[in-house]
């Protein structure tokens, strides 16, 4: 395996109307995370502990946590190998920090451990979309439906174009989701 640097880093910052303490339990209690984010979710609380997340079979992971100070900092590694195409075990970080903003939270989440290369770009790329659509939905749940359980439909279908066209198609200005019932 050649030498690689792995410091490339997503960071994110999103201000959100609810406590440090609402904001902690939608990241680390398993009902409450099922309610933005995965459909399944498992935690074993405290550094030591692991969280686990799933979409579905083939989309599943557990990892183990770090760190765990409470309302504050929480991190978990991800390992990623080489079956991933990425040439060996290769940790990447997540950490959120919390912080206390005038009546609201500011939710800092920084992923890093990225190495370089069109694999890494694919990846990181993947990343970035993901954490702005489900930060996102994490400040949605907490300000309009908090403690309320969501219902996920999936409808998948192959369709033909780039990646762009099929949005604009489903979400953009001629979005089909958007017309449709």
């Amino acid at each position: 395996m050649s030498e690689q640097s792995f410091n490339k880093k997503f960071e994110m910052s999103l201000e959100i109307s609810a406590t440090q303490e609402e904001v902690w339990r939608a990241l680390t209690d398993a009902e409450e995370l099922v309610r933005w984010f995965p459909l399944k979710a498992a935690v074993t609380p405290g550094e030591g502990g692991e969280i686990t997340l799933s979409w579905g079979e083939g989309c599943e992971g557990t990892a183990p946590i770090a760190v765990w100070k409470e309302n504050e900092h929480l991190q978990w590694k991800e390992m990623h190998d080489k079956d991933g195409g990425f040439g060996g075990d290769v940790p990447v970080l997540v950490d959120v920090f919390l912080e206390s903003k005038g009546g609201k939270t500011m939710l800092r989440l920084v992923q890093s451990g990225f190495g370089t290369g069109e694999k890494w770009d694919g990846f990181y790329d993947s990343i970035d979309r993901g954490w702005n659509f489900e930060l996102r939905g994490l400040r949605h749940y907490l300000e309009r439906h908090k403690g309320e359980d969501r219902h996920v439909v999936w409808a998948k279908k192959s369709v033909k174009g780039d990646p762009a066209e099929v949005a604009d198609r489903l979400i953009g200005t001629r979005g089909e989701i958007l017309r449709g019932p």
